[in-house]
């Protein structure tokens, strides 16, 4: 492919039109230019299309700071660089600072030289292999001669073009069109595999989706500043480049799609082995990519849930550590990057300041002027309120643990306060896609600096048709048969789900019954209806994909004092504690049949590469667990009448 001739140049960033030779460090065409002088700190090097020149030159921007400037809105920013939107003179243009923040990256910037000038490199090589992606038209940093420097890139838009993550969910239940994506996208993968390409951020934010005049497909690459391009992709980051992609993929695609993905990635692979230097050919059994590849992607989604993990812990742009009162100190959210839908946290943020002035006399939340009391016990204050952000109301459930013992004081005292364990788990649960009301901010009071002495957690709250056991007594017991069974079908699925999701990610649930589930009400999961879609999944049949879960009703955990993370080793023996655990708790419920428990026990048996031939042998087991359960809770409950007067 033809490329057109890049323009070089330097300008002064007051006086932009002068035009001088300019030192080209990192482009091996070009002369390099004698050293700037350390006095005129404010020049700038540039490359820009001859197409383009005139019009940069003609605009009086700051372009490592446009925030004044008229015709730019920012899209994104953060710590290393901030993307804008130029609309201007009848163009349509992104413009990307990167400012260099921190030894490490400076590090990098030093050995690879200015971040702007390595993605227009990476622009121009996609283009001479004819690999689909975004065009540079122009790149500056300051003073070429220090590579360290902060840097600028503009790149032209393609009009129409979403990222691929938004694209799918509109196709991804229309076979033709998300079939023809996923040729689409595969080809585009493997071409620049065999091409020496390799995007090492490669997630379905950073392809970009558009649909031509003639009703074609075309997916491109964006933001191309972590791509490694000039050798051959080996086989070992192929597979981390796919597990990395099939990250996001896991929740929003089936497994038969994610399948033609990958039948359609090897043949295009082996179309494209005469690409180039580069490419490869890659002989591989179906099957055992298949189980390297889900490995792969189980170890990628550990380190990126860990790093959220480590997140929810500092201070940042998603959360904040302040002292709103003498002796307090809180830990709150400042916006969400990862809402479960039905979320009212995916439209709020929070100030700094916000969260002081709210938590500046924490105790007052629980006045009754000001909160609604939902339970006053011996173990808990639990009550419901409104906090303020934006000039809108949003309901929080406030959560204050009383210890019952002496001995339980002093684990509250010396020990991690039961709140501030339950904030970091309910980070840890959203973060792994797990249902759970949101927390919004712990706050913990400490005498002498050591001693913990009263707490306070503030969570979402969740808009829900009632607990499991409930919501089963009265609203499916009042159903006509046909749609109660249908109602209770749904429930089955949907309790699978979320215990093989939950000890799949590695928790553990000590406390799993039915008080401690919400049926939510919010969005397409609402129940009751008699003419409702069924999920499709009769007992003993396969399990759903999880882009099927919106037929599902929405179940959400709440009370996470029981949950902990566990080694995986472990095996299944917690799971079938957590099951007996739910039987016992809805032993009384009338609504549920023997017929019922014996579905929901062949469903938990089934899985990949195992059956439900023995499900009398673990019914009588699980029968027998039950009856145990249950007479330790008539004992216990016996017991605390004794020594409390109350349960």
């Amino acid at each position: 492919m033809d490329l057109q001739p890049a323009t070089e140049l330097a300008l002064d960033m007051t006086t932009m039109p002068s035009v001088v030779p300019v030192n080209a460090a990192l482009r091996e065409s070009a002369e390099p230019a004698e050293p700037a002088d350390d006095r005129d700190a404010a020049r700038l090097a540039w490359r820009c299309d001859p197409e383009l020149r005139a019009f940069l030159e003609a605009q009086p921007i700051d372009w490592l700071n446009p925030r004044p400037a008229p015709g730019f809105v920012c899209v994104k920013r953060n710590a290393q660089r901030s993307v804008w939107r130029l609309t201007r003179g009848g163009r349509d243009l992104f413009l990307k600072c990167y400012l260099p923040n921190g030894w490490t990256t400076r590090l990098k910037l030093w050995l690879r030289g200015p971040t702007a000038a390595h993605e227009w490199e990476i622009g121009r090589y996609a283009e001479t292999r004819e690999i689909p992606a975004v065009r540079s038209a122009a790149c500056g940093w300051i003073d070429a001669r220090r590579r360290a420097a902060p840097s600028w890139l503009v790149t032209q838009t393609v009009p129409d073009a979403v990222p691929l993550a938004d694209y799918w969910l509109t196709v991804r239940h229309r076979p033709l069109e998300s079939r023809r994506l996923i040729r689409v996208v595969a080809r585009l993968v493997a071409r620049a595999h065999q091409s020496g390409f390799h995007h090492r951020d490669l997630h379905a934010g950073n392809v970009l989706v558009r649909r031509n005049a003639d009703g074609n497909v075309q997916a491109l690459f964006v933001d191309l500043h972590n791509v490694h391009v000039g050798r051959r992709v080996p086989v070992a980051t192929v597979l981390a480049n796919l597990a990395q992609l099939n990250q996001w993929f896991r929740r929003h695609a089936t497994r038969t799609q994610r399948l033609a993905f990958l039948k359609h990635y090897l043949a295009d692979r082996d179309a494209f082995a005469g690409a180039g230097p580069h490419a490869m050919q890659w002989r591989v059994d179906l099957r055992t990519l298949l189980a390297e590849l889900d490995r792969r992607a189980a170890t990628h989604a550990e380190r990126l849930w860990a790093k959220r993990d480590r997140r929810a812990r500092r201070d940042n742009s998603y959360f904040c550590r302040i002292r709103p009162a003498p002796g307090w100190s809180a830990a709150a959210v400042r916006r969400c990057k990862h809402v479960r839908s039905g979320s009212a946290m995916a439209e709020r943020e929070f100030d700094r300041s916000a969260w002081c002035a709210a938590l500046a006399r924490p105790l007052d939340w629980l006045r009754d002027d000001r909160c609604t009391v939902l339970k006053d016990s011996h173990t808990a204050f639990v009550c419901r309120a409104e906090l303020t952000a934006d000039d809108a109301a949003l309901p929080v459930l406030i959560k204050r643990p009383l210890p019952r013992t002496p001995l339980k004081r002093l684990a509250q005292w010396l020990g991690r306060s039961r709140n501030v364990r339950t904030w970091r788990m309910a980070n840890q649960l959203i973060h792994r896609d797990l249902p759970t009301a949101h927390p919004l901010a712990v706050v913990e009071r400490r005498v002498a600096g050591l001693i913990r002495a009263d707490s306070l957690l503030f969570t979402e709250w969740v808009a829900s048709r009632g607990d499991l056991e409930a919501y089963l007594s009265v609203t499916v017991a009042a159903l006509p048969s046909e749609a109660r069974r249908r109602e209770k079908t749904r429930l089955i699925e949907a309790l699978v789900r979320l215990l093989r999701d939950l000890y799949a990610r590695g928790f553990v649930h000590r406390d799993f019954k039915a008080s401690n589930v919400l049926v939510a009400a919010d969005g397409p999961q609402a129940v009751g209806d008699a003419q409702s879609a069924t999920t499709g999944a009769a007992a003993g049949s396969p399990s759903p994909n999880a882009a099927d879960a919106a037929a599902l009703p929405r179940l959400v955990l709440v009370d996470l004092d029981g949950v902990s993370r566990t080694p995986r080793f472990w095996g299944d023996t917690s799971i079938w504690r957590a099951v007996v655990r739910l039987n016992a708790s809805l032993s009384h419920v009338s609504s549920i049949t023997r017929t019922d428990r014996l579905r929901f026990l062949k469903r938990m048996m089934l899985a990949p590469g195992r059956s439900d031939r023995d499900w009398k042998l673990v019914w009588r087991d699980l029968e027998q667990r039950t009856d145990r359960k249950l007479r330790d809770k008539a004992r216990r409950r016996r017991w605390k009448l004794e020594h409390y007067g109350r349960t």
